[in-house]
């Protein structure tokens, strides 16, 4: 990735932390800003409070250390003190079921997971959905209490876009260009990925203040109708093609 960094003449990207990194390895490239689209699902799913399952958790992938969800069952135990129907909801297979064809993720961090859900006791409290479409992640954002986005390598992740456009609560660790998404206690709750005691603090805030809940839901929508603008990003993407053409022809 360095090596091709290095190489380009532009670069499109989407974040001050991109733009940055980007920056830093090829100061003489042009850059071109320009957000995703979202799947069609989720512009169409609204999260209402009076249809949630309370103290319940939503995190978008559970496979890689790097997603870093080991640090949501790390925070379980002192949310189960006080919220003892607590419920961590992980997209993904099961990394660790008996008679899994999917052996190899017995391994390494599925094995690391096995071994840290069994030795908090939390086993009846963390469940793994399995695959889930666009739909089904959609339909599962609008029934739980929060969100939680817990990497500790990302850039603008398409998970957090996509609970913010439903309209579910949104707790996101400090991380790549999440900031550049959510604002801070307006539209996102932001804590540091590694602290899992902060994360629960954060998760408590919106298990116990509905309006709260309902002022993150109401305003991390807004921002992601502009952010994931499906006109807009269509129109800075054909802005940058054409810019780099013109650009092309005169040299």
């Amino acid at each position: 990735e360095r090596e091709i960094i290095e190489k380009a003449d532009y670069i499109l990207g989407r974040t001050t932390w991109d733009r940055a990194h980007s920056y830093a390895i090829n100061p003489t490239a042009k850059y071109y800003s320009c957000n995703r689209v979202l799947r069609k699902p989720f512009y169409e799913t609204d999260w209402k409070i009076e249809n949630i399952e309370k103290h319940s958790i939503y995190v978008g992938n559970g496979y890689y250390a790097l997603k870093g969800v080991h640090f949501v069952v790390m925070a379980l135990p002192q949310l189960i003190r006080e919220y003892p129907d607590v419920k961590l909801y992980i997209a993904g297979y099961q990394p660790f079921r008996d008679g899994d064809s999917r052996s190899f993720i017995k391994k390494g961090y599925g094995a690391y997971l096995k071994k840290l859900i069994l030795e908090l006791g939390v086993e009846k409290h963390v469940e793994f959905t399995g695959p889930l479409k666009a739909h089904e992640v959609a339909e599962k954002l609008s029934t739980v209490n929060a969100y939680v986005l817990c990497s500790a390598i990302e850039n603008s992740p398409n998970t957090l876009g996509e609970a913010m456009m439903i309209g579910t609560p949104c707790i996101s660790a400090y991380v790549g260009g999440a900031s550049d998404m959510a604002e801070d206690k307006k539209e996102a709750l932001f804590y540091r990925n590694d602290d899992p005691k902060l994360l629960a603090w954060n998760i408590k805030q919106i298990f116990d203040n509905d309006e709260l809940a309902l002022k993150l839901s109401e305003n991390g929508r807004k921002r992601a109708r502009i952010t994931h603008d499906a006109k807009n990003n269509a129109e800075d993407l054909l802005f940058a093609y054409n810019d780099i053409l013109t650009n092309i022809k005169e040299k």
